[in-house]
């Protein structure tokens, strides 16, 4: 193909993306999406058809239009189209999700685990399958799988470095957990981390919409984050920026990685605590426990600080069940993390845990939506 086709082609992948985000917000008329996009109405009218004809859009209604002798069509995501698989695998608890290409959740489930290995991940396998055997699933194909997973996921190879919670065999004979959700669902699984997902979650409907450069910290049984530099996250060569546990501090004399100041589990461990639930009941007496767990919100605060002093990101926001401790915790991490000489705001995430799923959601909905995609 000549230059110019393939900048044809590139500008055609573009603008098709333009046309599938306005319908992801809300259902539109094509000459209210070409107001909105930019584009002629024949270009709209084009892109419209061959996304009905790929089954991801679909006539939602169509009206008179006032004074004039014909009617508008009003166009919307194909609910019918197919399913999305979402599966969390993270610190504590397996969680799948059905969704639809409208990016409604459909089904959801929730269990506590321990770890993983083959006979717990069959077991989810065999749920998810019965499950989707009812009858407002049976007949729908599942599109993709996400799989969210917590650690390091290379980026390139796909593989799971540095989870405690998994059986390795889980990632031998190149990924074995991603062959076996192949086999029983489909052959589009792709697996992320699970910060990676939140942040796209939190740029698509949480605290992160329309921010250019920021910083998600994820404070739970480990640290992890995930950053926005330019409106882009960055991943680094691997996909394994944002170990933010890793890093070395100081504090009261000891030096450690901030995981064994700050994290839940640093925490229960001092605390001789074991459930979160108690641990933010102790909290919430404003004893020993209390002072201890705010002392850690300053070690954190006091890393989020020299961050801040070389990155310059316009927001940082928290996640993960450290949420629980609330207002107070906060005000402690605040106290250190505002310090910096370049300001930056400092809030909860109002998404919790299901920033994940969203993003996870939103995620695949792109892979969907695009021709590369479709035709890999």
């Amino acid at each position: 193909m000549n230059k110019l086709g393939k900048d044809q082609s590139f500008a055609r992948v573009v603008n098709r993306k333009l046309v599938i985000d306005k319908l992801r917000e809300k259902e539109m008329s094509a000459t209210v999406i070409s107001q909105e996009v930019g584009l002629s109405n024949a270009s709209i009218s084009s892109i419209l058809s061959e996304l009905l004809e790929d089954n991801i859009i679909k006539i939602s209604y169509s009206a008179s239009v006032s004074g004039k002798g014909r009617k508008q069509v009003v166009y919307t995501m194909n609910d019918s189209y197919g399913l999305i698989l979402v599966i969390a695998l993270s610190d504590k608890q397996s969680r799948f999700v059905i969704s639809n290409i409208k990016e409604e959740i459909l089904y959801e489930e929730r269990k506590e685990v321990i770890g993983y290995d083959l006979e717990n991940i069959y077991e989810l396998i065999l749920s998810i399958k019965a499950i989707l055997q009812q009858p407002k699933f049976s007949s729908l194909e599942i599109k993709n799988v996400i799989l969210s997973l917590p650690g390091r996921v290379n980026k390139k190879t796909g593989e799971l470095q540095l989870s405690k919670q998994y059986d390795p065999t889980l990632f031998q004979e190149k990924n074995m957990i991603a062959r076996l959700f192949q086999k029983y669902f489909c052959e589009k699984v792709y697996l992320y981390n699970d910060i990676y997902l939140a942040m796209l979650g939190e740029q698509a409907k949480g605290a992160l919409v329309d921010v250019q450069d920021a910083l998600l910290v994820y404070v739970d049984e480990g640290i992890g984050a995930s950053f926005i530099f330019n409106g882009t996250i960055y991943n680094g060569n691997l996909g394994y920026a944002g170990e933010l546990g890793l890093m070395r501090v100081f504090y009261h004399g000891r030096e450690d990685y901030l995981d064994e100041f700050t994290s839940l589990r640093a925490i229960k461990e001092q605390t001789k605590i074991g459930r979160v639930r108690e641990l933010v009941a102790a909290y919430e007496q404003k004893g020993e426990v209390y002072h201890l767990i705010n002392t850690s919100a300053s070690v954190l605060g006091k890393s989020l600080k020299d961050i801040q002093e070389f990155l310059n990101v316009s927001k940082i926001v928290l996640s993960g069940r450290i949420s629980k401790f609330g207002k107070d915790y906060m005000e402690a991490v605040k106290k250190e993390g505002e310090l910096s000489f370049s300001k930056t705001q400092i809030e909860f995430s109002s998404l919790a845990n299901d920033a994940t799923v969203i993003g996870a959601i939103s995620l695949a909905v792109e892979k969907l939506s695009t021709p590369e995609e479709k035709t890999a």
